[in-house]
């Protein structure tokens, strides 16, 4: 005779409730061993660059081929890495000239794993005549690559949830040929990735907020030799909404972006901000830059009466839950918005998104 009924069910609940408990057990176990161990930083750096075209044309076209060999360690014992993806972007003179995506991977423990990212191509970069003559001068070009990272980590049976950090790696490269007496001198990347970083990821922390609570756009016009000319202040609001955890704010720049291109950057003044308190900052971008094969985007947004602009918030910053503060991180925050040209149609608060 069959059961049927709360009698057949028991036992099965009673499983998954020990199994749900044992989880549980198993996870808070992993948590307190991550935030109280010692954990070994991933280690990154730039063994070696080779650079066999790096030129400017008159009509400030870089034509280059850049070859980077990238080292990735793991040098934990007990903690694997997936590297969910892997975007390497050139930087000369803060401006990004290319980028590829690399291969995803799993990284086990005591690990180390070579990347070879291959740069080449022709890039337009404006404004950049005078750095480069100052490279060829000193026989050595200013390079920066940065590595936006989707990761999680392993131990044992136990994954963490993906997160994206940046990285990002300075370096000095000669011209191949240009002088056999100049070679190039490994460097380590740098980047904010911790024990706290962890307990970020696994507690019940509350995020930052961060929002544009208004924009006000006096001036934004794109002349016939491609300079924009533009006036915009943004309100941002950002809100730590926690109980016990203060953030020092020991750098924040904010950049402003029109199709995809930096127009302007500005340094705002460092602060340290209590819990569950809200702080109001105003970026006002003012002045005129080359912006070129902007024209049809600008064209679209005078017809649409709007004009699409990103603010993003590149931060230093540390937290402090009482007399403890953490190492400082280097987190990300992009802000899209839609500003009418004065105030006919009126702005729309939006909220930041984390990274970029």
């Amino acid at each position: 005779m069959g059961c049927f009924g709360i009698i057949c069910c028991l036992p099965k609940c009673i499983f998954k409730i020990i199994l749900s408990i044992l989880i549980a057990l198993g996870l808070a176990v992993l948590i307190v061993w991550l935030i109280l161990r010692p954990i070994n930083h991933l280690k990154f750096n730039v063994t070696d660059a080779s650079l066999t075209q790096f030129n400017i044309t008159g009509n400030d076209m870089l034509h280059y081929d850049l070859t980077v060999d990238l080292n990735l360690r793991n040098p934990n014992k007990k903690i694997g890495v997936y590297y969910d993806q892997i975007e390497a972007r050139a930087f000369y003179d803060g401006r990004r000239f290319d980028s590829v995506m690399l291969t995803p991977f799993y990284q086990g423990h005591k690990n180390t794993t070579i990347l070879r990212p291959v740069f080449k191509g022709q890039r337009l970069l404006p404004n950049v005549q005078g750095e480069y003559n100052k490279d060829m001068v000193d026989g050595k070009f200013n390079v920066e690559v940065k590595l936006y990272l989707k990761m999680r980590f392993k131990a044992g049976v136990v994954k963490t949830t993906k997160f994206k950090p940046r990285v990002k790696c300075e370096f000095e490269v000669p011209l191949a040929g240009s002088n056999p007496a100049i070679g190039f001198t490994p460097k380590k990347c740098g980047y904010g990735l911790a024990v706290f970083i962890f307990w970020l990821i696994f507690r019940p922390i509350n995020p930052l907020k961060y929002h544009v609570d208004n924009a006000s756009l006096t001036q934004f016009n794109v002349t016939g030799n491609d300079m924009l000319h533009y006036e915009l202040a943004v309100d941002l609001s950002l809100r730590n909404p926690n109980t016990k955890i203060g953030v020092c704010y020991d750098q924040i720049e904010a950049r402003a972006f029109y199709d995809g291109q930096r127009f302007d950057s500005v340094m705002l003044t460092p602060f340290y901000q209590d819990y569950k308190n809200t702080t109001i900052l105003h970026p006002v971008f003012k002045g005129q830059r080359l912006l070129p094969n902007v024209q049809g985007a600008y064209d679209k947004d005078v017809s649409d009466g709007k004009f699409n602009i990103e603010v993003k918030l590149y931060i230093k910053m540390r937290f402090k839950a009482g007399d403890v503060e953490t190492i400082r991180v280097n987190p990300g925050y992009k802000c899209e918005l839609e500003v009418p040209l004065g105030s006919a149609t009126g702005f729309t608060p939006q909220k930041c998104t984390f990274g970029y």
